[in-house]
């Protein structure tokens, strides 16, 4: 007599309402890592793309990136207080050249070798009872100021660090670790000492090297490698008084600061050891979701827009890398690695492929880039070996899934219809894993799962 089998013994279909990078979550799918997706509400969405910038007239894109070193990316401006002013397109390399976007020739020009780093920070002057907004560019060999009108004007030859800010209608500068000069209010390239205007207070040596300033709360926060303070600026410079943070994390990098206006007023920074978010008075780490695998953070860059932050940084492997962080769910997601990222106006800019890009929502990737999402591997909460035999997903727009068992891969390109979307997968194994790639446009809020278990000679 001819010996049967049984084949099933058991059908279980599973439902997911969202996901989570978090594997004890409950009810959410759960995602190994992603990259350029952002979780919102539980559900996946396209996260952060490129926007190819043009010239004024909005007929040709703005790519002549004359050199591959790009340090950060900006505006130039300059205008009087309540008028349009102008805006011109500038960056700076790591050694200090300094390029602005020519209209006229449809490129961008050379216009200063300034032979070391620079760095550029917008402030107000006022003349005659009228306030100019301007750019200042300051370095090593001194600081200069900028204008379409004026052109590249040096104020001063004073050596100075590239690393300041403007706050309470001053500007702050160091010369070195630990000396940190201001201005007189509303005149940035005046920093003699006067009473109430310009002067400089020292910090306390066993703050360490000074590393990073940004403006937070009408204060400006002070980042030293592995200590924070804060000076308020408000009132008289003579009240002028620092405050220590209280902070455990590892070395910070003070190019990685930058102050997210919307969301609570908060400033990220990246350290050795992870990202943090500084509320003024508090400092903690956010991101845990990720893997960083930090490996240095000496050529880091950082940029914020809307409600994120992005840093770039250099992981274990040598590879660079630049993460996302969303400030209301403090959890982050890996994302392209951008050439000089830099904010400006509310704005974050980068270099990608040789060409100047905003950073945007939902837009365009290069070509080597996609909007991904993985799972580790997972048995669907069943042991043994099975089938999975359906996948319903819920979203809109178009993705493609590939699932893959410990025996075989299949893919499929997936259209929503009335929010769903079946797929018959029909894939042997013990375990299983899937990719997800959304295409422009896309959202994906869930997922059910039909599972056989498999008895006989198929188990």
């Amino acid at each position: 007599m001819e010996k049967t089998f049984k084949v099933a013994a058991k059908r279980t279909k599973k439902k997911y309402d969202g996901f989570s990078l978090d594997i004890q979550k409950n009810g959410k799918f759960p995602l190994l890592t992603t990259s350029n997706v952002v979780l919102e509400d539980g559900g996946l969405r396209c996260g952060i793309g490129l926007e190819k910038m043009y010239n004024n007239n909005w007929d040709e894109i703005v790519y002549d990136m004359t050199q591959s070193h790009v340090d950060s990316v900006f505006y130039l401006w300059d205008r009087l207080s309540g008028g349009n002013g102008t805006k011109v397109l500038g960056y700076l390399t790591e050694t200090g050249v300094f390029y602005v976007y020519d209209e006229t020739q449809g490129q961008f020009v050379k216009k200063h070798s300034f032979a070391c780093p620079m760095k550029m920070v917008s402030t107000i002057r006022r003349e005659k009872g009228k306030a100019y907004y301007c750019s200042m560019l300051f370095g090593y060999n001194g600081f200069y100021m900028y204008s379409t009108l004026e052109g590249l004007v040096q104020l001063s030859s004073r050596s100075l660090k590239p690393m300041g800010c403007f706050c309470g209608g001053r500007a702050f500068y160091t010369v070195d670790g630990h000396t940190v000069l201001y201005s007189a209010l509303y005149e940035p390239e005046k920093i003699t000492l006067a009473l109430d205007q310009g002067g400089s207070f020292t910090i306390p040596s066993e703050y360490g090297i000074l590393t990073g300033m940004e403006t937070l709360f009408d204060r400006v926060y002070l980042f030293f490698e592995q200590e924070i303070c804060y000076v308020d600026v408000r009132g008289d410079a003579r009240d002028m008084r620092v405050e220590k943070v209280a902070y455990g994390g590892g070395k910070i990098a003070g190019k990685t600061v930058k102050d997210l206006s919307v969301g609570g007023k908060r400033a990220f920074f990246m350290a050795e050891d992870g990202i943090y978010v500084l509320n003024g008075e508090r400092v903690w780490r956010v991101a845990k979701n990720l893997d960083l695998q930090i490996g240095s953070v000496a050529e880091s860059k950082s940029a914020t827009f809307e409600n994120s932050y992005f840093v770039t940084y250099t992981g274990k492997d040598g590879l660079r890398y630049a993460v996302a962080v969303d400030a209301e769910s403090e959890e982050g997601f890996f994302s392209v690695p951008f050439l000089g990222l830099c904010s400006y106006a509310r704005e974050a800019f980068c270099a990608v492929d040789g060409a100047w890009h905003k950073v945007t929502y939902n837009g365009d990737l290069p070509a080597w880039a996609a909007y991904e999402a993985y799972s580790g591997w997972t048995d669907f909460d069943m042991n043994g070996r099975k089938t999975l035999e359906q996948i319903e997903l819920f979203g809109e727009g178009s993705c493609t899934v590939t699932v893959q068992s410990d025996e075989k891969e299949k893919s499929w390109d997936c259209t929503f219809v009335d929010g769903r979307c079946v797929l018959d997968t029909a894939l042997r194994g013990k375990r299983f894993a899937l990719r997800f790639i959304l295409k422009k446009g896309c959202k994906l809020k869930g997922l059910e799962t039909t599972v056989q278990r498999l008895q006989g000679k198929f188990a």
